[in-house]
């Protein structure tokens, strides 16, 4: 509820959301909030049809120096970054972000993140054609799910899996 309002707010204030990212992706002390600002935007852009406006502040906040480090942090906005990637078609810069995504987080020991990335990064293979390497990633984010005993997404990963058998059948 209170959805349409929360848009219209953000509308008014798009300039100064853009002028915020600009600023945070090139000051001092800044990479962390420039990050979180970038994850807090992701559902807007989303919504309003602004993914590249949304992929440019995402990319720009990752660019930072001090954003270069492996963390949770730069993970969450690289898996940011490939989803926006994904819904613009941009398959190869998908790529790159949910690899390193999940080179980060399985050298952190994260499992979780690990999962959840799993499976947009089966879609880019899908996408790209490398069917071997897009299976691997949907049975291994099911194994993945059935570890962390989570449900929903379990079942995502799940779905994920069928529509990719079903779709390489059609093929």
């Amino acid at each position: 509820s209170g959805q349409a309002e929360w848009l219209a707010r953000l509308d008014a204030e798009r300039d100064n959301l853009l002028a915020a990212q600009a600023h945070a992706a090139r000051c001092a002390g800044a990479a962390e909030p420039g990050l979180r600002l970038a994850g807090a935007l992701r559902a807007y852009w989303a919504n309003r049809g602004l993914l590249t406006l949304g992929l440019a502040g995402t990319e720009a906040a990752l660019a930072h120096p001090e954003a270069q480090a492996p963390s949770l942090m730069r993970a969450r906005g690289l898996f940011h970054a490939g989803q926006l990637g994904i819904a613009l078609g941009r398959h190869d810069a998908a790529r790159g972000h949910l690899e390193d995504c999940i080179a980060i987080v399985r050298a952190m020991g994260e499992s979780a993140p690990m999962a959840a990335a799993l499976q947009p990064l089966g879609t880019v293979y899908a996408a790209l054609g490398l069917t071997d390497r897009a299976r691997a990633c949907f049975e291994e984010a099911v194994a993945a799910e059935r570890q962390l005993g989570r449900p929903h997404q379990l079942a995502a990963a799940l779905v994920a899996l069928a529509l990719w058998q079903d779709r390489k059948s059609v093929v």
